[in-house]
């Protein structure tokens, strides 16, 4: 039986758009992929940490947003810390219709080069408990600056409080 052509073109057109089903969310993530460099910094006044200055338990790195399967990476180190963080993302909208990027991590190792009993007592420290439970949930940022650099909501770690910002690699 030979199938009109109208049909099969309306078949095709069905097939292509059961196969593009994420393409909307794709073309709403597009301004996002790649690498951005950055970090977790401290609120000095909010924070309560026995070493000063504060920025001694700064942690620096990169993000790296994935179109294949919405993945992320997030590398972060710190003067007795290395974390690697991996897991899948996504763009929402709040109510007055601005993107958030939300990330939703899977996998978090925490290299604390050897633990509170190997640690050097003159350099800045961070429990792996404390930063277990904030990378433990899922992470909220929002675009500033023509979608070049990206602003996190202030969490805290342990005694520490502060926010994540990433500017986009040229």
């Amino acid at each position: 039986m030979k199938i009109p052509f109208n049909l099969r073109q309306f078949t095709y057109l069905i097939v292509a758009g059961a196969l593009c089903g994420g393409c909307a969310q794709r073309r709403e993530m597009m301004p996002y992929f790649g690498k951005w460099d950055g970090g977790f910094y401290i609120d000095e006044k909010s924070s309560k940490a026995p070493l000063r200055p504060l920025k001694r338990y700064l942690l620096e790195g990169y993000l790296m947003l994935y179109a294949t399967r919405e993945g992320f990476k997030m590398h972060l180190e710190g003067e007795q810390v290395v974390l690697d963080i991996e897991g899948t993302w996504s763009v929402t909208r709040n109510s007055r219709g601005e993107d958030r990027i939300e990330l939703k991590p899977k996998n978090v190792k925490i290299d604390d080069m050897g633990g509170a009993e190997f640690r050097n007592p003159n350099r800045a420290y961070i429990p792996s408990e404390a930063i277990r439970d904030t990378y433990g949930r899922d992470l909220i940022f929002r675009p500033l600056a023509n979608d070049q650099t990206l602003e996190g909501l202030e969490v805290s770690m342990g005694d520490l409080v502060g926010t994540h910002r990433w500017k986009r690699v040229q």
